[in-house]
């Protein structure tokens, strides 16, 4: 059997390598799908507006870009569903993940978390 690429430069701990017992493997990806499941969140990021009497925003469901969407200032938008409404739906990719992480971790003010049925309305007096 072929051994990765981390065997041969001797940093691989994996099953391939027959280093690391089943059990021992396998409880080493289960803890690690677990923890990336418990990580997931749904947020939007509170943007500008096209004009004064609007805000934009990016919408991320379980941590995957799905688009972006402009919204009047008088909409009320009470749960992440509505949201869903004014969103342009986009493929998450790479660079658009990176693009929104890299923001998210620059402007932590800007993020509106969801967390199951709480709601969310803008505030006026947001200023960007």
């Amino acid at each position: 059997m072929d051994t990765c690429s981390h065997f041969r430069i001797k940093n691989c701990i994996g099953i391939c390598s027959d280093i690391a017992h089943l059990e021992e493997y396998n409880g080493r990806v289960t803890n690690s799908v677990r923890s990336l499941k418990e990580t997931k969140s749904d947020y939007a990021i509170k943007l500008k507006g096209r004009n004064p009497e609007e805000y934009g925003f990016v919408l991320v469901h379980e941590n995957l870009y799905s688009g972006y969407g402009y919204v009047s200032k008088d909409t009320p938008l009470l749960t992440s569903d509505d949201f869903e409404t004014y969103v342009n739906k986009q493929r998450n990719t790479l660079e658009t993940q990176r693009i929104v992480e890299s923001f998210v971790r620059k402007n932590p003010k800007r993020i509106v978390s969801f967390r199951g049925t709480e709601t969310f309305e803008y505030d006026q007096s947001f200023n960007l």
